[in-house]
């Protein structure tokens, strides 16, 4: 791991042999919760409301790529550097892989492309870039 001086002293994390800093606390938080919400949901709540046959308006269907993308956008915040606007672009690139992952997905044999998760990919991705922004913007990181 990288050594910091005291002031200079960030949260990492190893992850598969590489040194992931993470420069935004609150933002690695939101990530981690909604990816805890990710597994959440594909092996609690899927089931139970496959089982019991309860009718959620199609949210059991989309909610795991939702909550994917809204976690991989504010990780993918929470360890850029760089400028704000690079943050943005990191959390941009991380959606538009999200979307191509839904659209690969028969070819690498990890599920069916459905278009009700891409289009809630694209959405969650464009909320979740859009309180990214709100928030850089009220630290008046962004003119």
């Amino acid at each position: 791991m990288t050594r910091y001086k005291p002031a200079q002293r960030r949260l990492a994390v190893r992850l598969m042999g590489t040194d992931f800093v993470i420069h935004n606390k609150v933002a690695f938080t939101v990530g981690v919760f909604w990816a805890f919400l990710t597994v959440f949901s594909n092996m609690v709540y899927r089931p139970l409301i496959q089982n019991f046959k309860v009718n959620d308006f199609g949210l059991v269907d989309v909610f795991p790529s939702i909550a994917g993308t809204v976690s991989l956008a504010f990780l993918s915040w929470a360890i850029s550097i760089g400028s704000p606007i690079q943050i943005l672009k990191n959390v941009i690139a991380s959606v538009i892989g999200c979307m191509l992952y839904e659209i690969i997905q028969p070819y690498i044999g990890t599920g069916h492309f459905d278009s009700m998760d891409l289009l809630a990919v694209f959405i969650s991705g464009l909320l979740s870039g859009l309180v990214i922004w709100l928030v850089l913007v009220n630290q008046r990181e962004i003119a």
